[in-house]
């Protein structure tokens, strides 16, 4: 039995206590534990309602940290939750990070971290990555069918693009022809490297430019029939995100699509996020985003709903005079 300094709330012990308890290091094989795998999932959840309740008593965020050493370790193992441990690029939310997500491909050796690992890259705070990408790629769809300017921020490895160039690459069409564009755009020129690589003949049909998102917005040489924003404001204050929504808006043509998501409030995954990895997220209620478009200062249509894991506020934003796609 570990033994565990007790300045702490007797379930966040617990909570702990169960996760030393199931550590198993031993090699996984071909053959999958069910059992195992759901004490594992059921380690996770006790520790995020001990967080939440060590929150509500008032412990400081690093006591509790200091408290999950032994429990961060486990996790660690695991070479997809130690990049959220470390976000060994310098930035959470890092285009490596969000791939090893999109792939979804399990490299974790032993059984604990395996089952952490597939519980992370499976669970709906994982899932909702891909539907936004999903709903990108789709939007990318719908201009490429009628002609049209693109712009796409933030882009990381495009796996939106990727996507439409594999599942329906009939619609790359009117880039070819020249009569549609993307601009793919992303603060990191590694990103926008390794996307070139990945995208392969499709990079020549696009657009790179590394930079600020607000700063490519205004300096777009025309006007953008759908813009993407994808998660970005899941990181920055409102008032940033209000610029970069005002010239979004400005810059779009008559009908033209603003399309942005955000971590929606009460993400039952964010203590998981936050003390066993670093990752801090925004969280924002659909008033608040609404609120975002509201206040531009460009008439928009404004329609905002929830990805079907019911974590991610989907923002779709119409200047007036178009419908919304």
């Amino acid at each position: 039995m570990h033994h565990i300094a007790t300045f702490s709330s007797p379930a966040l012990l617990s909570a702990i206590d169960t996760f030393l308890q199931i550590d198993d290091r031993s090699s996984i094989g071909p053959s999958r534990d069910g059992r195992r795998f759901n004490e594992v999932v059921a380690a996770v959840h006790g520790l995020c309602a001990a967080l939440i309740s060590e929150e509500q008593a008032g412990s400081r965020r690093a006591d509790i940290v200091r408290m999950l050493e032994p429990v961060r370790a486990i996790h660690g193992r695991s070479a997809f939750l130690a990049r959220l441990q470390q976000w060994p690029r310098g930035y959470p939310g890092d285009f490596e990070t969000i791939e090893y997500l999109w792939q979804g491909r399990n490299t974790a050796a032993d059984r604990t971290s395996f089952y952490l690992e597939h519980y992370a890259l499976t669970a709906p705070v994982a899932e909702q990555h891909r539907h936004k990408i999903r709903r990108q790629a789709q939007l990318m769809m719908n201009v490429l069918d009628r002609t049209g300017h693109i712009v796409n921020l933030a882009c990381g490895s495009v796996p939106d693009l990727r996507l439409v160039a594999e599942i329906a690459p009939d619609k790359l069409a009117s880039l070819r022809t020249g009569a549609s564009s993307i601009l793919l755009s992303d603060m990191d020129q590694a990103a926008l490297d390794y996307a070139a690589t990945a995208l392969g003949p499709t990079a020549r049909l696009c657009r790179f430019q590394a930079g600020h998102a607000l700063r490519v917005l205004r300096k777009l040489d025309r006007p953008a029939d759908l813009v993407l924003i994808g998660g970005l404001f899941d990181y920055l204050s409102e008032r940033a995100c209000a610029a970069i929504v005002r010239a979004a808006a400005e810059r779009l043509a008559d009908g033209g699509t603003l399309f942005f998501t955000n971590i929606g409030q009460g993400n039952p995954y964010r203590p998981w996020l936050e003390y066993c990895g670093e990752w801090t997220l925004i969280e924002r209620t659909e008033s608040d985003v609404r609120d975002l478009v509201d206040r531009c200062g460009v008439p928009m249509d404004v329609e905002v709903s929830r990805d079907t894991t019911g974590l991610t506020l989907l923002v779709t934003a119409v200047r007036r005079g178009g419908s919304l796609q």
